[in-house]
């Protein structure tokens, strides 16, 4: 699975985002967690099984194409003011620290 990549970093970083934003039991929290990864993994990935059913597109191109598109979308949402913060004097940038 060529697009394994994408898929396993949009997955990781929704979890991530889901994860932090929200406060709910453990038994109710990592269940939660896990579900969102799962969810987001199969979506990414569906994307790549549409263009092969519907428009004949190789599977192998379509997802280092949609691996560049995940990378992409990740380096978009953490720019600042967006899901990042710039620290003071730096060039450094995070998300918001879990509580």
């Amino acid at each position: 699975n060529i697009g394994v990549d994408g898929q396993y970093r949009l997955a990781a970083f929704f979890a991530a985002a889901v994860g932090g934003a929200l406060e709910l039991p453990v038994l109710v929290h990592i269940p939660l967690i896990i579900l969102v990864a799962m969810l987001v993994g199969a979506m990414w990935a569906s994307i790549a099984a549409l263009l092969k059913v519907y428009r004949g597109v190789s599977e192998v191109i379509s997802t280092i194409m949609l691996n560049s598109l995940a990378t992409s979308f990740i380096g978009y949402l953490l720019v600042e003011d967006r899901l990042a913060v710039l620290h003071k004097d730096t060039n450094s940038v995070s998300t918001q620290p879990l509580p």
